[in-house]
């Protein structure tokens, strides 16, 4: 009889069970195709998932899509609308006149944005030629000799007996090192995005502390990475002089608090 009521049990739960996993297969069927008549179409497809929104699509998803992955793709399209909204005509996917544009944000800033928008709608291989471009031209010199600067600060300065000044060198070297990360790690118009912005955030560092770079580096010999291959004694009198150790400590700590 044990048995029987057990047995019984099981198969209570079995159909609970069924029950259950029919009526969630119903509900993402209904959801997915609410969905679909919402949105258009084309904001599935997969040049627009993988070349605008920047989704990295799993190797075993193609479309159709799972409703994880729908929502997904739904959550960075209406941040992508959200972002851009202003710049569009409401209610039309496509930018609003020059004139109206120029009239809101101003020509200077309506040509950037505009051009901007036209490089995130063209996908991956426009995307990947503006921020190619803007990596070039914008953010690779500075950010090569901002490191090197601070690098060279690191290794010197704790052998100069500065070791405030080594570790806010070390906090710069860090900080930056953690933008470029993430900025590369974006995808999308989302990257656009990033190496636009790092390139002024980059320009707008340099206005202030990019004359005192300079100056240093032309104090220790033209070149952060020559003077430290070069043999230094750690009091700095052989390479280093004292004087630039005494003008680095009358200066550093403006440079830093920039």
């Amino acid at each position: 009889m044990r048995n029987i009521l057990h047995r019984d049990n099981i198969m209570g739960h079995e159909d609970l069970l069924r029950g259950y996993i029919k009526e969630e297969l119903h509900r993402s069927a209904y959801q997915g195709v609410y969905l679909h008549n919402k949105y258009p179409k084309r904001i599935f497809e997969h040049s627009y998932v993988t070349g605008v929104l920047g989704i990295r699509l799993p190797l075993n998803e193609s479309y159709p899509y799972s409703p994880a992955l729908e929502r997904r793709i739904l959550q960075e399209h209406l941040l992508f609308e959200g972002f851009w909204g202003e710049l569009l005509d409401k209610g039309k996917e496509k930018l609003m006149s020059a004139v109206d544009g120029v009239k809101k944000f101003g020509k200077e800033a309506w040509n950037i944005l505009s051009a901007m928008y036209a490089v995130v709608k063209g996908g991956a291989s426009e995307i990947g030629s503006f921020t190619e471009a803007v990596a070039k031209k914008g953010i690779n010199k500075f950010f090569k000799i901002i490191n090197d600067a601070l690098g060279w600060m690191v290794e010197k300065f704790p052998g100069w007996k500065m070791p405030t000044f080594a570790k806010w060198a070390q906090k710069g070297l860090d900080v930056m090192e953690s933008i470029k990360e993430k900025v590369n790690s974006l995808e999308g118009w989302k990257r656009v995005i990033g190496f636009a912005g790092l390139a002024i955030g980059l320009h707008w560092l340099w206005e202030k502390i990019g004359d005192w770079i300079e100056e240093l580096q032309e104090k220790i010999g033209g070149s952060f990475t020559n003077a430290l291959s070069e043999a230094d004694d750690d009091d700095g009198s052989d390479s280093i002089s004292d004087k630039v150790k005494s003008w680095i400590k009358d200066t550093a700590e403006g440079f830093f608090e920039d």
